[in-house]
Protein backbone atom coordinates (compact mmCIF):
# COMPACT_ATOMS: atom_id res chain seq x y z
CA UNK A 1 0.00 0.00 0.00
CA UNK A 2 1.24 3.41 -0.91
CA UNK A 3 -1.09 5.28 1.43
CA UNK A 4 1.00 7.12 4.03
CA UNK A 5 -2.15 8.54 5.58
CA UNK A 6 -5.26 6.44 6.21
CA UNK A 7 -8.44 7.99 7.49
CA UNK A 8 -10.18 6.10 10.31
CA UNK A 9 -13.95 5.81 10.45
CA UNK A 10 -15.64 7.34 13.51
CA UNK A 11 -16.84 3.99 14.88
CA UNK A 12 -13.38 2.30 14.72
CA UNK A 13 -11.00 2.02 17.66
CA UNK A 14 -8.01 4.38 17.12
CA UNK A 15 -5.55 1.72 18.36
CA UNK A 16 -6.34 -0.85 15.60
CA UNK A 17 -3.79 -1.47 12.87
CA UNK A 18 -5.55 -0.29 9.71
CA UNK A 19 -2.77 -1.45 7.38
CA UNK A 20 -3.01 -5.08 8.52
CA UNK A 21 -6.81 -4.97 8.08
CA UNK A 22 -6.37 -3.68 4.54
CA UNK A 23 -3.89 -6.49 3.77
CA UNK A 24 -6.33 -9.10 5.08
CA UNK A 25 -9.16 -7.64 3.01
CA UNK A 26 -6.94 -7.75 -0.06
CA UNK A 27 -6.07 -11.41 0.59
CA UNK A 28 -9.79 -12.19 0.88
CA UNK A 29 -10.50 -10.47 -2.45
CA UNK A 30 -7.67 -12.43 -4.11
CA UNK A 31 -9.02 -15.75 -2.77
CA UNK A 32 -12.51 -14.88 -3.95
CA UNK A 33 -11.14 -14.02 -7.39
CA UNK A 34 -9.26 -17.35 -7.60
CA UNK A 35 -12.42 -19.27 -6.65
CA UNK A 36 -14.34 -17.45 -9.36
CA UNK A 37 -11.62 -18.23 -11.91
CA UNK A 38 -11.85 -21.90 -10.97
CA UNK A 39 -15.63 -21.87 -11.43
CA UNK A 40 -15.25 -20.20 -14.81
CA UNK A 41 -12.75 -22.86 -15.89
CA UNK A 42 -15.10 -25.62 -14.76
CA UNK A 43 -17.92 -24.10 -16.80
CA UNK A 44 -15.73 -23.86 -19.88
CA UNK A 45 -14.67 -27.52 -19.72
CA UNK A 46 -16.02 -29.81 -22.40
CA UNK A 47 -18.31 -32.61 -21.28
CA UNK A 48 -15.78 -35.38 -21.92
CA UNK A 49 -13.29 -34.02 -19.34
CA UNK A 50 -14.22 -34.82 -15.76
CA UNK A 51 -14.61 -32.07 -13.19
CA UNK A 52 -11.79 -33.57 -11.10
CA UNK A 53 -9.28 -32.27 -13.60
CA UNK A 54 -10.64 -28.79 -12.90
CA UNK A 55 -8.93 -28.90 -9.50
CA UNK A 56 -5.76 -27.70 -11.18
CA UNK A 57 -4.58 -24.60 -9.34
CA UNK A 58 -3.10 -22.55 -12.15
CA UNK A 59 -4.82 -21.50 -15.32
CA UNK A 60 -1.69 -22.31 -17.31
CA UNK A 61 -2.03 -25.99 -16.34
CA UNK A 62 -5.67 -25.89 -17.41
CA UNK A 63 -4.69 -24.49 -20.80
CA UNK A 64 -2.55 -27.57 -21.37
CA UNK A 65 -5.63 -29.71 -20.72
CA UNK A 66 -7.68 -27.63 -23.15
CA UNK A 67 -5.32 -27.69 -26.10
CA UNK A 68 -7.92 -26.79 -28.71
CA UNK A 69 -10.71 -24.20 -28.51
CA UNK A 70 -14.16 -25.43 -27.61
CA UNK A 71 -16.98 -25.65 -30.13
CA UNK A 72 -19.00 -23.14 -28.15
CA UNK A 73 -16.07 -20.72 -28.22
CA UNK A 74 -15.63 -21.03 -31.97
CA UNK A 75 -19.37 -20.61 -32.53
CA UNK A 76 -19.39 -17.52 -30.35
CA UNK A 77 -16.41 -16.12 -32.23
CA UNK A 78 -18.18 -16.67 -35.55
CA UNK A 79 -21.31 -14.99 -34.20
CA UNK A 80 -19.28 -11.98 -33.07
CA UNK A 81 -17.54 -11.71 -36.44
CA UNK A 82 -20.92 -11.87 -38.17
CA UNK A 83 -22.36 -9.14 -35.95
CA UNK A 84 -19.29 -6.96 -36.57
CA UNK A 85 -19.73 -7.45 -40.30
CA UNK A 86 -23.43 -6.60 -40.13
CA UNK A 87 -22.79 -3.47 -38.10
CA UNK A 88 -20.17 -2.31 -40.60
CA UNK A 89 -22.48 -2.92 -43.54
CA UNK A 90 -25.37 -1.09 -41.89
CA UNK A 91 -23.67 2.30 -42.20
CA UNK A 92 -24.28 4.56 -45.19
CA UNK A 93 -20.80 3.95 -46.56
CA UNK A 94 -21.24 0.20 -45.99
CA UNK A 95 -18.12 0.07 -43.82
CA UNK A 96 -15.79 1.48 -46.43
CA UNK A 97 -14.56 4.37 -44.28
CA UNK A 98 -15.07 2.86 -40.81
CA UNK A 99 -12.14 2.31 -38.50
CA UNK A 100 -11.02 -1.29 -38.17
CA UNK A 101 -10.88 -3.04 -34.85
CA UNK A 102 -7.80 -4.82 -33.59
CA UNK A 103 -7.57 -8.33 -35.14
CA UNK A 104 -10.69 -7.70 -37.19
CA UNK A 105 -11.01 -10.06 -40.16
CA UNK A 106 -11.03 -8.65 -43.68
CA UNK A 107 -14.42 -8.59 -45.35
CA UNK A 108 -14.74 -9.08 -49.08
CA UNK A 109 -16.29 -6.42 -51.26
CA UNK A 110 -19.03 -8.77 -52.41
CA UNK A 111 -20.19 -9.34 -48.83
CA UNK A 112 -21.05 -5.69 -48.44
CA UNK A 113 -24.20 -6.04 -50.50
CA UNK A 114 -25.28 -5.28 -53.99
CA UNK A 115 -26.51 -2.03 -55.41
CA UNK A 116 -30.13 -2.04 -56.42
CA UNK A 117 -30.79 -2.10 -60.12
CA UNK A 118 -33.92 -0.38 -61.33
CA UNK A 119 -35.72 -1.09 -64.56
CA UNK A 120 -35.65 1.60 -67.21
CA UNK A 121 -38.51 4.08 -66.93
CA UNK A 122 -38.65 4.57 -70.68
CA UNK A 123 -38.36 1.96 -73.34
CA UNK A 124 -40.18 -1.13 -74.48
CA UNK A 125 -43.85 -1.15 -73.47
CA UNK A 126 -44.12 -4.91 -74.02
CA UNK A 127 -41.56 -5.55 -71.27
CA UNK A 128 -43.44 -3.26 -68.91
CA UNK A 129 -46.72 -5.01 -69.70
CA UNK A 130 -45.06 -8.37 -69.09
CA UNK A 131 -43.69 -7.21 -65.71
CA UNK A 132 -47.04 -5.86 -64.57
CA UNK A 133 -48.89 -9.03 -65.61
CA UNK A 134 -46.33 -11.07 -63.67
CA UNK A 135 -47.00 -8.96 -60.58
CA UNK A 136 -50.76 -9.31 -60.99
CA UNK A 137 -50.44 -13.07 -61.43
CA UNK A 138 -48.36 -13.34 -58.25
CA UNK A 139 -50.90 -11.33 -56.28
CA UNK A 140 -53.83 -13.33 -57.60
CA UNK A 141 -52.11 -16.65 -56.94
CA UNK A 142 -51.40 -15.63 -53.35
CA UNK A 143 -55.08 -14.72 -52.85
CA UNK A 144 -56.21 -18.05 -54.33
CA UNK A 145 -57.85 -16.66 -57.48
CA UNK A 146 -57.13 -17.80 -61.00
CA UNK A 147 -55.32 -15.22 -63.11
CA UNK A 148 -57.35 -14.10 -66.11
CA UNK A 149 -56.28 -11.96 -69.03
CA UNK A 150 -58.81 -9.31 -69.97
CA UNK A 151 -59.04 -7.32 -73.18
CA UNK A 152 -58.59 -3.57 -72.96
CA UNK A 153 -61.83 -3.05 -74.95
CA UNK A 154 -63.73 -5.13 -72.43
CA UNK A 155 -62.25 -3.13 -69.58
CA UNK A 156 -63.49 0.10 -71.18
CA UNK A 157 -67.01 -1.33 -71.33
CA UNK A 158 -66.84 -2.35 -67.69
CA UNK A 159 -65.67 1.14 -66.81
CA UNK A 160 -68.66 2.62 -68.65
CA UNK A 161 -71.01 0.53 -66.51
CA UNK A 162 -72.05 -2.27 -68.85
CA UNK A 163 -73.01 -5.56 -67.29
CA UNK A 164 -70.37 -8.26 -66.97
CA UNK A 165 -72.84 -10.78 -68.42
CA UNK A 166 -72.83 -8.92 -71.72
CA UNK A 167 -69.06 -9.19 -71.80
CA UNK A 168 -69.26 -12.94 -71.27
CA UNK A 169 -71.77 -13.24 -74.13
CA UNK A 170 -69.46 -11.28 -76.38
CA UNK A 171 -66.59 -13.60 -75.46
CA UNK A 172 -68.77 -16.58 -76.44
CA UNK A 173 -69.52 -14.99 -79.78
CA UNK A 174 -65.83 -14.50 -80.41
CA UNK A 175 -65.08 -18.14 -79.68
CA UNK A 176 -67.67 -19.40 -82.23
CA UNK A 177 -66.34 -19.79 -85.77
CA UNK A 178 -67.57 -17.23 -88.28
CA UNK A 179 -70.15 -18.39 -90.81
CA UNK A 180 -69.27 -17.89 -94.42
CA UNK A 181 -71.69 -15.89 -96.48
CA UNK A 182 -72.86 -17.43 -99.65
CA UNK A 183 -74.21 -15.22 -102.46
CA UNK A 184 -77.01 -16.48 -104.56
Amino acid sequence: MNDWLIELPDNMDPNTDVRSLAKEEKKGRIEKNLKQQKKNLEKSLPNNISKKTADVKKASDMIKVLSKPLESQTKRKEELNESIKNSKISTASMGKFDLKLKNEPEFKRGERGEKRKFAATTGNSKEEKHRTTDIVNKVLKSSGQEPMLVDSKLLKKVDKGKVVGEIKEKNKKRSEPKKKRVRV
